[in-house]
């Protein structure tokens, strides 16, 4: 299993980058590995596509579309301001992204022409 880890200064700080698909065991893995690094006092930056994971190995979440941050704090701060609802859901409603299920039904019928 390869983690994409970047370790800067006295390894007092940590950049993640996810760039890969990781099994259901690497990412249980993955998950105890951050919670492991941030208890001992490590600063983790963690950048990701994949919300519900985010949403739960963060104590600070910052949320950016367009290059501009849109949210920022904790997903239960998150969660408590005027948006309800998984971090997924939140960054659809703070962005006003609604198409997901348009795209992807285009896509499946892409899929049934070929």
């Amino acid at each position: 299993m390869l983690l994409p880890f970047i370790f800067l200064g006295a390894a007092n700080f940590l950049l993640i980058t996810q760039g890969l698909v990781l099994t259901l065991i690497s990412v249980m893995v993955f998950k105890e590995v951050m919670r492991s690094l941030a208890n001992s006092g490590k600063t983790i930056f963690y950048s990701s596509h994949i919300m519900d994971v985010v949403e739960k190995v963060s104590d600070r979440i910052l949320l950016i579309n367009d290059g501009q941050v849109v949210a920022d704090g904790s997903f239960e701060e998150l969660n408590n301001n005027q948006k309800k609802g998984s971090l997924e859901e939140i960054f659809n409603q703070l962005t006003g992204f609604n198409e997901h299920a348009k795209i992807a039904k285009e896509f499946v019928s892409l899929v049934y022409e070929v």
